[in-house]
């Protein structure tokens, strides 16, 4: 019995110094502008942000239709241990989109988080908030 212990072991290391760790830079996100409707009953209390960017803050109108430029952000490696991701460094899953109401961050939004909100019939992304 011990001595399967100790193959399984020998083969557990054998097989993270032979290749089963990796690193991978994932593809960078393409510029782009998402257009959202924000749904509040007060969608003029609140305004919107991407981390990457220097100061370029989206004030969300009366009507809640706000178009948000986002630009490429930054990347990490993704780190892979026997074949699965052990950490995601792709920019789509970073929590880059920051959603501030009166200068306190109520929501945040990853690239994948915005391509899963409901569509509405005009095309615009529906974030819904409420009770933030």
């Amino acid at each position: 019995m011990t001595i399967h212990f100790v193959r399984c072991g020998v083969l557990v290391a054998c097989a993270c110094g032979f290749g089963a760790c990796a690193v991978a830079l994932p593809p960078p996100n393409a510029p782009s502008v998402q257009r959202l409707s924000v749904v509040a009953s007060a969608p003029e209390e609140y305004s919107i942000r991407v981390a990457a960017t220097l100061g370029a803050t989206f004030a969300v109108p009366p009507s809640g239709e706000v178009l948000v430029e986002i630009p490429s952000l930054p990347r990490t490696c993704s780190q892979y241990f026997l074949g699965m991701r052990v950490s995601n460094g792709s920019p789509k899953a970073k929590k880059a989109v920051l959603v501030s109401r009166r200068g306190r961050v109520v929501k945040k939004l990853s690239l994948n988080d915005l391509d899963r909100l409901p569509v509405d019939a005009t095309g615009r992304r529906q974030l819904r908030l409420r009770g933030q």
